[in-house]
């Protein structure tokens, strides 16, 4: 993946970020950028999007909770679950706004 698809991934998913989660506040914690609800004392960590060589990860903290009846989440810890996208397009197929809408409101 070239820097410019990474960019282009990355704008997108912050972008759908701040659109469902209006609120959040965003901050570099891990090696990415977290999105957390500021209103809630204290803040919670809703979900981040970090970046790899041949893709971006789009990090649910409580992903485990997440109803995924097409099992597009991966991962098998206890609470974080992830999509892994490798283009645009991947943000609609893989129903990430369906997904941070359903983070937002635990």
């Amino acid at each position: 993946m070239d820097d410019t698809l990474r960019d282009q991934i990355t704008a997108a998913i912050a972008a759908l970020i701040r659109d469902v989660m209006p609120d959040a506040s965003f901050h570099e914690k891990y090696g990415g950028i977290v999105a957390r609800r500021p209103h809630d004392k204290p803040t919670t960590q809703v979900c981040g999007y970090y970046v790899y060589q041949q893709h971006v990860a789009l990090v649910f903290t409580q992903g485990a909770r997440l109803d995924d009846p097409e099992h597009l989440l991966e991962g098998s810890g206890k609470l974080r679950r992830q999509i892994r996208l490798e283009s645009c397009e991947d943000i609609e197929t893989k129903r990430c706004r369906a997904f941070l809408e359903q983070a937002y409101g635990l």
